[in-house]
């Protein structure tokens, strides 16, 4: 993938932090994660050198939450999304399969990339 990206900026201050890339590296190469989301992967693979984050993700066909950190009732992570995800409860599953119920926020392009998005959810 890389030799794809000749020109790209060589600037490290907007990569992504280093536990998203190393969720996005895992689930590549469990082959779960999406192609559609495959926008962000030089700057995620540029900067994963961290230890796996436990979950890695969790997933719907619309939307993923790379590195899902619980607090209260917020989830915390880096959440890329397409716009039709925009607005909706989504049932989003783990690696494992374990299910949480995710409110999405307004999308107002055709896919987004926003690191430590703050979400809730409603039960798992």
């Amino acid at each position: 993938m890389d030799s794809y990206y000749l020109y790209g900026d060589t600037n490290d201050s907007n990569k992504p932090d280093a536990r998203y890339g190393a969720a996005a590296m895992a689930l590549i190469d469990m082959e779960l994660f999406p192609v559609w989301a495959l926008f962000v992967y030089k700057d995620l693979s540029s900067n994963a050198q961290a230890p796996k984050p436990d979950p890695l993700a969790l997933m719907h066909e619309d939307a993923i939450i790379l590195a899902p950190v619980i607090n209260g009732p917020i989830i915390k992570g880096m959440l890329i999304c397409k716009e039709t995800a925009s607005n909706k409860r989504l049932k989003m599953r783990n690696e494992d399969g374990v299910e949480w119920i995710i409110d999405m926020p307004n999308v107002r392009s055709k896919i987004i990339a926003e690191e430590n998005a703050e979400l809730t959810y409603t039960r798992f």
